[in-house]
């Protein structure tokens, strides 16, 4: 693969670095400023519960980083040899599987230790999910704008033998496979949690509602059996009639 090649490839992925490397201090910044407030309002502070499960998310962001470039070299090694046959990718294919291979253990590893560790209960699972599942949507829809009408344009540019092209667009394209599945994928995900979350809210609410008629309810047999009890009562100590008596 020649470096003009490579560098068309590489670079979106450079920028998904970048922009990765901006966002993942500045999430675990905002964690810990929410987790120092909620202290000192009375709740709970960091822990190393929260600490691990943070740790848990960056990791699967980060492999999920890594199998996203593994892929992309594997579809970019396909497109290659599509558009130039006479392109060498032995080695590209060796590192797609490598870091697709690895990523993809490692994420497995840390998916199945983050559902041994978290408590369903815990109010900060849910906001460590949303931090994870926002920044990969935002990642990768950044990404796909840029990725997909680029490749577009230079697909068309090149099949119309414009003397503008200078490269075949495999890097694009492959760029574009990669980067606009895990964009529709996080997507469905973000939607997903939101809907379990006002389904949630909805049932709470529900729960809530009937909760006052339910005790209402009681209270009105309650009365009723304390009233019938005492109509018992007072017909018990009622004075028998004279005939019984005369009998």
């Amino acid at each position: 693969m020649t470096d003009m090649y490579e560098g068309v490839f590489m670079a979106p992925f450079s920028i998904l670095f970048g922009f990765l490397s901006l966002v993942v201090p500045v999430a675990v910044i905002g964690l810990v400023v929410y987790f120092i407030v909620r202290r000192r309002n009375g709740g709970m502070g960091i822990t190393a519960y929260h600490v691990l499960l943070g740790y848990f998310y960056m990791v699967i962001a980060a492999t999920v980083f890594t199998m996203a470039v593994g892929v992309g070299y594997l579809v970019f090694s396909i497109l290659s040899q599509v558009y130039r046959a006479n392109l060498p990718v032995d080695d590209e294919v060796a590192l797609g599987l490598t870091l697709l291979v690895t990523g993809g253990a490692i994420c497995a590893l840390h998916v199945l230790g983050t559902r041994a560790v978290q408590k369903r209960a815990e109010k900060a699972n849910a906001i460590l999910k949303r931090i994870y599942l926002f920044s990969m949507l935002a990642l990768f829809s950044l990404s796909g704008l840029v990725a997909l009408p680029t490749a577009i344009y230079e697909a068309i540019q090149y099949h119309l033998g414009s003397t503008a092209q200078a490269t075949a667009p495999a890097g694009s394209l492959a760029t574009a496979a990669v980067t606009v599945p895990l964009w529709g994928y996080y997507l469905w995900r973000v939607l997903r949690e939101m809907r379990g979350s006002a389904e949630a809210v909805s049932v709470r609410a529900s729960q809530q509602e009937h909760r006052p008629r339910a005790q209402a309810g009681t209270l009105v047999a309650l009365m009723c059996l304390l009233d019938l009890g005492d109509a018992r009562s007072r017909g018990a100590l009622r004075p028998a009639p004279l005939h019984r008596t005369l009998a």
